[in-house]
């Protein structure tokens, strides 16, 4: 059968051509075309032309057809990929890309920028897709986090601050701020253990063993790299402590530094207990320090530094509590002491009664006062002149309270009415300032005297300058007031009747003692 539409014959039966797709309709029985038998005007034409010509103009048609078909799938194809374009820009790249405004700013450190948008993005409900874009915002926020500690893990401790300072930010971001959180912890236990370890490394070279063991015990397990290292590093350390201490040790004994031997090998006794070697090595060394300290304070006591000699006993005593050896060391050494001061306070009270001796002394009944000057001055009075500058002296109380007092001025022609004295000791320089009340002055045959009195009682400083200016190889002295100045150079008298007078005055209680005394029978504590 042949298709009316196409021409194109069809091996099997069917209603519709399997070319072209058209309907057949064929004839009521496989009828040959009969042509005219007598024609004379017409030729004979042969048979495959009619089949021929049948066959042409429908396949026109078909190809039109086909094309038409082909250009329809394209416009339906163009509209397919137009939609499915669309559907791709509203639903992936629209979304990629609010994601982007978030994520893009933390990679380059943004933070600020990157969680303004954050939360525009987190409380924006009118946002098409929110849901899908704060998911995927929140699965890369935590990307950042577990990536940011999986590289800290496996680098060098030099990447902490940047680190640190990533998960510090990343906190501040609700979705992942708990997680931020725990591995912020974790990073810095890391650190500091990276930090004990490295620590322990530089105190083991500089054979500080004791320290470098606390160091590698707080190596965290958690420090994969470092926490077997350090537990083995810990062994190794013990071993070459014991070695390197037990030699040290040995040097020190052996240089007479037995309290620091002794001291040294104890210490180590906490990490290797039981050792008996080392325990019998201390012992030894013990004994040593235990018999040269005691021969110590016997040198000690010899020149009565008992304060000294008691000292070391009790330090002995506090390492050995139940020694009774040592104890009665100690009580001797008490009793020597309470010797020594009697016999203290018998020289000194012989030496203030020739001290005395060689003073001028003279009781004033009108104001119950003793006043005592050096010998061959006048007590009570003025003794000051052309050569002498400087006079010493002491004011007795009824009770022999006793206080220091200096009297300074000159005599000359002139007035000077001084208001400064600068001593000069050595090329060391002080300076009183003397007010208008202060200054005294006096007309004389002849003459006129300038002076001024000071008093310890009343110059907290006065003990101590004198003793300088008593010590002094060259003390010179300088009156300088409105009407010019005065130099004065002490002579040796001078400097000596100032020793004798300050030593004497040591021999009294000064008032401080007295107030001392009276505050401690009172119970007041000054």
């Amino acid at each position: 059968m042949i298709c009316q539409q196409c021409g194109q014959e069809m091996t099997e039966k069917g209603r519709y051509c399997s070319n072209c797709g058209s309907e057949m309709t064929a004839p009521n029985s496989t009828q040959e075309t009969v042509l005219p038998t007598e024609s004379p005007q017409v030729e004979a034409v042969p048979e495959q032309v009619p089949a021929v010509l049948e066959q042409q103009v429908p396949q026109r048609k078909g190809r039109g057809r086909k094309i038409a078909w082909i250009a329809g799938l394209a416009v339906f194809g163009t509209c397919l990929l137009a939609g499915g374009g669309w559907l791709y820009y509203d639903n992936v790249y629209r979304v990629n890309e609010r994601v982007a405004e978030v994520i893009t700013p933390v990679d380059e450190g943004r933070y600020k920028d990157a969680l303004n948008r954050y939360k525009e993005v987190m409380e924006d409900d009118s946002q098409k897709h929110r849901e899908r874009i704060t998911k995927k915002i929140n699965d890369k926020l935590a990307v950042r986090v577990e990536d940011a500690v999986a590289a800290f893990a496996s680098s060098e401790d030099a990447e902490f601050a940047k680190t640190e300072e990533l998960l510090q930010e990343l906190k501040k971001f609700s979705s992942v701020s708990e997680l931020a959180s725990n591995k912020h912890q974790l990073v810095q236990k890391l650190h500091a253990s990276r930090t004990a370890m490295a620590s322990g490394d530089s105190l083991r070279k500089e054979h500080k063993y004791k320290e470098a063991l606390e160091q590698y015990k707080l190596v965290a397990a958690e420090d994969t790299g470092n926490y077997e290292l350090a537990r083995k590093t810990q062994d190794d350390v013990t071993k070459e402590m014991y070695s390197y201490y037990v030699d040290e040790a040995a040097e020190m004994h052996k240089s007479q530094q037995y309290e620091e031997a002794y001291i040294r090998l104890v210490s180590l006794q906490a990490f290797y207990d039981g050792n008996a070697e080392l325990k019998d090595l201390a012992d030894r060394y013990f004994k040593t320090y235990y018999d040269t300290t005691l021969a110590q304070a016997d040198d000690l006591a010899s020149g009565k530094d008992f304060d000294g000699a008691l000292a070391l006993v009790d330090k002995m005593i506090d390492e050995n509590p139940g020694d009774a050896k040592l104890k009665d060391k100690k009580a001797d050494l008490e009793r020597q002491k309470l010797e020594e001061i009697e016999r203290e306070k018998e020289r000194k009270e012989a030496r203030k009664k020739t001290l005395l001796s060689q003073m001028a002394v003279q009781y004033d009944e009108l104001n119950g006062f003793t006043n005592i000057s050096p010998k061959g001055y006048l007590p009570g009075y003025i003794n000051i002149g052309e050569t002498v500058n400087l006079e010493p002296g002491i004011i007795l109380s009824e009770d022999e309270t006793a206080h220091f007092r200096v009297i300074v001025g000159f005599e000359q022609e002139d007035w000077i009415f001084f208001d400064r004295v600068i001593f000069n000791v050595d090329g060391e320089r002080f300076e009183w300032s003397i007010d208008y009340f202060d200054r005294k002055s006096d007309v004389l045959w002849g003459s006129i005297a300038e002076w001024t009195v000071r008093v310890s009682i009343m110059h907290e400083s006065l003990m101590e300058e004198m003793e300088k200016v008593a010590a002094g190889s060259v003390v010179k002295m300088r009156f300088s007031g409105s009407d010019g100045f005065r130099d004065h150079t002490l002579t040796v008298d001078e400097k000596g009747n100032l020793k004798a007078m300050l030593e004497l005055y040591s021999y009294y209680s000064s008032i401080e003692d007295i107030l001392a005394e009276w505050a401690e029978t009172a119970g007041i504590d000054l």
